[in-house]
């Protein structure tokens, strides 16, 4: 067996070891034509100071895009197309490098940012100017946490949460109108 090693066995135990076990990495190494035992490959690692599970410079899959099994479907399919994933065993199961994850997020909200233009939905601050109320209630009835009026009126308006900002949503028109004249009629009742 050979006694030094050579720069592409560093650079896979660089880039593997830390998402995979040893005997994955030693057999890379075999897929190359290099001859190692897994437990020289577990000495190389510490030799390069590189840890098993260490996942410096990467983020979970899932935090990139946690809107459902779909989705994340289509994430880790396009992770896969430009090279960029890696499986961690124990870490939270697939990771991406942070570049990466920031310009898929921002590519997706754009993507979703001009699909609610297109489609005229309205911006949170627009409901509440409609129906002539704060912000704020708008934003609790959302969640679910607003006073029984507001959530009465606002609770089956079709709603989606915006992407780039977790406290975003975007409200139908069409339940917008039907509920603005329904809060209107309960505020003259009163």
């Amino acid at each position: 067996m050979r006694r030094f090693w050579t720069t592409e066995e560093d650079r896979v135990i660089r880039w593997h070891y830390r998402s995979r076990s040893a005997r994955e990495v030693q057999e890379i190494l075999a897929g190359r034509g290099f001859e190692r035992s897994v437990g020289s490959v577990h000495w190389r690692a510490r030799v390069l100071g590189v840890r098993h599970g260490e996942t410096t410079g990467t983020v979970a899959l899932i935090d990139v895009h946690p809107q459902g099994s779909k989705a994340n479907v289509t994430a880790i399919r396009r992770a896969a197309e430009d090279g960029v994933l890696r499986r961690c065993v124990g870490m939270g199961g697939y990771r991406v490098p942070v570049e990466w994850a920031d310009a898929y997020a921002r590519e997706v909200g754009d993507m979703l940012e001009a699909e609610r233009r297109a489609r005229s939905w309205l911006k949170t601050a627009d409901v509440a100017e409609a129906m002539g109320i704060d912000r704020s209630l708008v934003l609790k009835a959302a969640v679910g946490d607003a006073t029984r009026r507001v959530q009465g009126v606002l609770g089956p308006v079709r709603r989606v949460r915006g992407y780039h900002h977790a406290r975003a949503w975007y409200w139908h028109p069409a339940d917008v109108a039907v509920a603005v004249m329904r809060y209107r009629g309960l505020r003259r009742a009163a």
